[in-house]
């Protein structure tokens, strides 16, 4: 499982997490197709006897000392039996092994191409989250004319190299083939526009089904609305890596989930948004919530409209653990609470699967104070912000810096900037390993540093106290702000130069600190 500060941690999995994992995805494929077999638009023949187009890889497990198999939780769940011998019931268009193979470019090319091959038949566009359902679509843009051909001349690209995944997808395109489609998707996709081209390549899909909650798929749910047309977007579960599929969505297109009570012992921390004498609202990436009271509650006691964390006690030992997130609580749907998920608590900058908190800022930061100071400057103050360039291109960090010091004789204006071009570098390959995954990943962007004239921290200081509700001596520098807010505007105004990481992604991936 992945920390708010981006660490990994590991934790026990029991014959009955393993089960009750397996009941909640069976449960909700249920609900999804109950779903649509009740949508208007839906065709009753493809939903009862079609397929789900799912783009999932289960990534790579790895051996203890102890010679346990270690991986994600649903890394786990792929690889396990469960999985495997119910794998065919339930009407994926590709093979297993596309699933299991471990280079997830391959693995996302396989499944548009049987996606593809097999699209009249398609109910249901898949993936774990909107992200991922993002990346699909951004590799049918680059990889289309490939498909194609592939459907053409009924071959496999040379691209893929497992033994195990050619042989299963070849006998996928030999059954499927055929030159009519290969032209038909052409025509699709050679049209100046995409906007809606999912319903166009997949005409009976009913729903898009992925979890898309939280200000961390926001950035994803745009293009995904962009390339289908709209089409309803089901928010499968909340869930957690500590305690698997603790809550579910019971309708298509909502935010709301309802929480399972047999799948762990639930309490609450009660919240509130933080006032101005316990933190600054204006230097989070998202708002900042505090414990309300000292005590925990348990489901009868939530209160509509208030804000929670949940704590687990689960099957596999885990003892009032935490979870982190806030949530926001709707109603009861029956006896079960109905809540929204509103946030990660204490998370700074998030692109993807990353979160890079506070502290682990500060450690960063720590390394480039320690860097300049060999040219004899300082780190004045700093802060952040995520960005993205455009709508399709994947966002990346931003660090503000001032820089202060003393005239030094041997750095000229050209020494300077590869002081600060070397900065730039160690900042993008000193993140946690989430952070590293998703640059090598490709979906988060080179990070830029933006150097702030002197005194620009003082002038969204003054900003801040010209808005009233703080004085100068509780005033705490903001380590996160929001992209194109006042703060953000004052300190773009005051930026004298820019840097880009040079590190491609794989650099980053394998940087040595």
């Amino acid at each position: 499982s992945g920390t708010t500060a981006g660490q990994s941690k590991k934790f026990p999995v029991t014959r009955e997490y393993e089960s009750a994992f397996q009941r909640a995805q069976q449960y909700m494929q249920a609900l999804v197709k109950r779903a649509a077999s009740e949508s208007p638009s839906s065709n009753m023949r493809v939903v009862e006897e079609g397929k789900i187009f799912s783009v999932s890889v289960a990534g790579r497990q790895y051996e203890t000392k102890g010679g346990h198999m270690i991986g994600s939780a649903l890394t786990n769940y792929y690889r396990g039996e469960g999985f495997k011998n119910n794998y065919d019931f339930m009407n994926y268009t590709s093979p297993i092994e596309v699933v299991l193979t471990e280079d997830s470019p391959q693995a996302l090319y396989c499944h548009l191409l049987c996606g593809l091959l097999q699209a009249s038949q398609v109910w249901c566009l898949e993936a774990g989250f909107a992200f991922n359902m993002d990346a699909a679509f951004a590799m049918l843009r680059t990889s289309w004319q490939s498909i194609c051909k592939d459907i053409k001349s009924a071959t496999l690209s040379e691209e893929i190299k497992d033994d195990n995944v050619r042989n299963a997808v070849l006998r996928v395109v030999h059954a499927h083939a055929n030159s009519e489609l290969a032209e038909f998707i052409e025509g699709e996709c050679c049209k100046c526009s995409w906007e809606g081209i999912v319903r166009r390549l997949w005409p009976n899909a009913v729903y898009i089904q992925c979890r898309a909650g939280g200000p961390l798929m926001k950035p994803y749910l745009y293009r995904i609305n962009y390339y289908s047309g709209n089409l309803p977007i089901y928010g499968l579960s909340y869930g957690a890596s500590e305690g698997g599929h603790l809550a579910i969505c019971t309708r298509p297109s909502s935010s709301l989930f309802t929480f399972l009570p047999t799948t762990a012992f639930y309490e609450f921390i009660p919240l509130s948004k933080a006032e101005h004498d316990q933190v600054d609202l204006q230097t989070c990436y998202n708002d900042i919530f505090v414990p309300a009271q000292d005590t925990v509650v348990e489901f009868h006691a939530l209160q509509v409209g208030h804000y929670y964390q949940p704590v687990v006690t689960t099957f596999q030992g885990l003892y009032r653990y935490k979870l982190g997130d806030v949530i926001r609580m709707k109603g009861f749907n029956g006896r079960s609470p109905e809540f929204e998920y509103v946030q990660r608590n204490n998370v700074l900058l998030s692109v993807n699967t990353d979160k890079t908190d506070e502290g682990e800022l500060h450690n960063v930061m720590e390394k480039v104070c320690l860097f300049v100071k060999q040219a004899r400057l300082d780190v004045v103050d700093y802060t952040s912000c995520v960005e993205y360039e455009s709508d399709c291109s994947p966002g990346h960090y931003v660090i503000f810096v001032e820089i202060d010091g003393p005239p030094n004789p041997y750095t000229n204006e050209q020494e300077m900037a590869s002081i600060m071009q070397e900065c730039c570098c160690l900042l993008d390959s000193s993140f946690n390993h989430a952070y590293k995954k998703g640059r090598k990943a490709g979906r988060i962007g080179a990070l830029e540093l933006r150097i702030v004239g002197r005194g620009g921290f003082y002038n969204i200081m003054q900003y801040r106290l010209q808005r009233g509700g703080i004085s100068m001596s509780q005033y705490k520098p903001p380590r996160s702000i929001p992209c194109h807010s006042p703060l953000h505007q004052i300190l773009n105004d005051d930026v004298i130069a820019t840097y880009k990481s040079t590190l491609t992604s794989w650099n980053v991936y394998h940087h040595s600190n």
